[in-house]
């Protein structure tokens, strides 16, 4: 069955979920979150992209990006690539780090902003990785009165 195509379009909300290739750790430390981080303020910056929230978990990530060009697909494909790139150079590996293709679901910001917002920061609560949101260790996440921008 062949896959549904991905609606762009200027001024989209997405929920943006990535997973580690065969559920695999996307970070080993604390430097490979931080370099994460980076690359996405850059190529959000860089693809004219906000990033409205984020949580990075062990072998996946939630994003929640708004894209006033259209251009998730680029942001993505750039961002992603140059991440998987450091990885594998700093940890002398070659291969996938993330799993097929990204989801990226459409977010109705009348309706499911407030939900989706929630969800990405409670999402290591509810897989009891943290006691409580904005706890570290296992889990990053973006303030949850952050608007628009780079992450904090």
């Amino acid at each position: 069955m062949a896959r549904r195509p991905r609606v762009f379009a200027p001024g989209l909300l997405y929920h943006v979920i990535v997973r580690g290739n065969n559920r695999q750790a996307i970070f080993r430390d604390e430097q490979d979150r931080i370099r994460y981080l980076e690359k996405l303020s850059f190529y959000c910056q860089d693809k004219s992209v906000d990033l409205l929230s984020y949580c990075l978990l062990g072998n996946h990530v939630h994003l929640l990006l708004e894209t006033p060009q259209g251009n998730l697909s680029k942001l993505m494909q750039a961002f992603q690539t140059s991440y998987t790139v450091s990885f594998n150079k700093r940890h002398r590996r070659s291969g996938h780090v993330f799993e097929q293709r990204y989801k990226a679901l459409l977010v109705d910001k009348d309706n499911y902003l407030l939900q989706v917002s929630r969800y990405i920061h409670l999402n290591p609560v509810s897989a009891r990785i943290v006691s409580g949101p904005r706890t570290i260790g296992g889990a990053v996440m973006s303030p949850i009165s952050k608007a628009k921008g780079s992450p904090a």
